[in-house]
C-alpha cells in the first residue's frame, strides 16, 4: 500500500490527488500550487488560498466547486502544519 501511494505522490501534476475531476482538468492549478510551494517564494496560507480560488474558478458550481476546493484545502492546510517552511526562513 505504502509503494502504491509514493507512485501516486510522485506525479508531475497534482501531487496524492486526481488530475482530473469528473472530467474537468485541475492539474494546472495543481501544478501553479506545487511550484509555489517548492520555489517556497509565497507563504503557505497565501499558497492554498490561490489554490482554492484556481479550483473554484476552474471546476463548475454543478461538479461541486466549493466542496472539491474545500477538499483540497483542508488537506493541504493539515499538511502544511507538518512542516512550515516559514519558521525555517526565520532561522536563516
Amino acid at each position: 500500500m505504502l509503494f502504491r501511494l509514493k507512485a501516486i505522490c510522485n506525479k508531475r501534476a497534482c501531487t496524492c490527488f486526481f488530475d482530473r475531476w469528473f472530467g474537468v482538468d485541475i492539474s494546472p492549478v495543481c501544478r501553479k500550487h506545487d511550484r509555489d510551494y517548492a520555489l517556497q517564494n509565497t507563504s503557505k496560507e497565501l499558497a492554498d488560498a490561490r489554490l482554492f480560488k484556481g479550483i473554484v474558478a476552474t471546476v463548475p458550481w454543478y461538479k461541486g466547486n466549493y466542496i472539491l476546493a474545500t477538499f483540497m484545502w483542508l488537506g493541504v492546510r493539515a499538511g502544511g502544519y507538518a512542516t512550515s517552511w516559514n519558521a525555517i526562513k526565520k532561522e536563516r
